[in-house]
């Protein structure tokens, strides 16, 4: 079997990079309106996410976006929402010509939807129902056990049409376990960043690496992977190359890449979070953490 070049890999990758950038896109602007109309709040946050995306690729669409909104073009809201509603649709007309990869996809826009869900630091009933209705149009979303356990953790709530300011507030601090923080309290877009995840370690005063199997991920400020595994092997650590049952720690990097499977966590993260929701005693270790222990 024919191995592919360097250089069709990289025209794979740049292909795949913006596929998953448009899907996240598509969902944030879907999560936007999923309230029904454009919050006040959620604006600041849609033009940052805009210039993101179009950071990461060139897009006609995200750049008419911005423009207007620096000419201040809109007439009113339900202007900018017939527009995001267009934008909307041209970009499913490019994600339906995509082949294969389906799944992946789904996982993109869910995650995408996500943040535009809870961009402007609050989240309603109605976005909340549009939310949980994603799992029966996207059985895909069922079979993740990170997307399953928000299903799981919401079960007694999910077929209501209206929900209490507490249950809101739980739905809302999940989402910013998925996605991270929202715009509304840090001021920086989602796109890009990693999943902070549950139960994360970011004090490791009471951790001892010695004869600790670990697992890294994305792009760390520390230095190269090579330099970070020379460090860790000297305090008595295995770095591994994949996530197994052997594994104790997956250290989660503070930027996603732009290689991993979806924009906001790759397949060894997914994997990691399948083996602990199957009873197998795996921690996930910020980069912030594992920089206290190195330096």
């Amino acid at each position: 079997m024919a191995h592919k070049s360097d250089f069709e890999i990289s025209i794979y990758s740049s292909k795949w990079n913006k596929r998953k950038s448009i899907c996240y896109w598509v969902g944030f602007l879907e999560g936007i309106q999923s309230s029904g109309y454009v919050e006040k709040k959620e604006i600041p946050a849609l033009y940052a996410e805009a210039e993101a995306f179009l950071n990461l690729f060139p897009d006609a669409d995200a750049d008419d976006l911005l423009q207007d909104f620096q000419a201040n073009c809109h007439i009113d809201d339900n202007d900018l929402f017939e527009q995001i509603s267009c934008i909307i649709d041209q970009k499913i007309e490019e994600i339906a010509a995509f082949e294969d990869e389906k799944e992946k996809d789904i996982l993109n826009r869910f995650l995408g939807f996500c943040s535009g869900i809870i961009c402007d630091g609050t989240i309603t009933s109605l976005e909340a129902q549009t939310l949980f209705s994603c799992f029966s149009r996207q059985p895909t979303l069922n079979r993740h056990a990170l997307f399953n356990t928000l299903k799981s953790s919401f079960s007694e709530i999910l077929d209501k049409s209206h929900f209490e300011t507490s249950e809101l507030q739980e739905i809302y601090e999940w989402l910013s376990q998925l996605v991270g923080d929202a715009y509304w309290d840090t001021g920086i877009p989602n796109i890009g960043r990693s999943s902070p995840l549950s139960s994360m370690i970011y004090d490791p005063s009471a951790i001892s690496l010695n004869g600790k199997i670990i697992v890294l991920t994305g792009p760390m400020r520390l230095g190269t992977r090579q330099y970070i595994t020379e460090k860790l092997e000297n305090l008595g650590a295995t770095v591994g190359g994949r996530v197994t049952q052997k594994t104790n720690f997956v250290v989660i990097s503070r930027n996603a890449s732009q290689n991993w499977k979806t924009t906001h966590f790759g397949t060894k993260i997914e994997k990691a979070i399948l083996l602990r929701s199957s009873g197998i005693s795996i921690d996930f270790m910020s980069e912030t953490a594992l920089e206290k222990l190195l330096t």
